[in-house]
């Protein structure tokens, strides 16, 4: 499902959702290297959380919120650190 702005809406995306998805593994991290452009050297590595809930993935900019709304904040920053 598509919201007007692109976005992909998913009913239920609610805090018994989102803890769900923290203990079960839908809640995964990934790991993107930011390089110097100067001399295109990696200098650090920069942590991104992604939710895969079927059908289709949440984006962080819903699930986040959700998260600090909800108490998840820490659960979220751990799996994250």
């Amino acid at each position: 499902l598509r919201s007007p702005q692109g976005t992909a809406h998913v009913p239920h995306a609610d805090a018994a959702a989102l803890a769900e998805g923290l203990c079960n593994g839908e809640v995964q991290v990934h790991y993107q290297p930011v390089v110097r452009l100067a001399d295109r050297r990696p200098v650090m590595v920069e942590a991104l959380a992604r939710w895969h809930r079927p059908p289709v993935p949440i984006s962080p900019t819903r699930f986040v919120p959700l998260a600090e709304r909800s108490g998840l904040a820490r659960d979220l920053s751990v799996l994250v650190a």
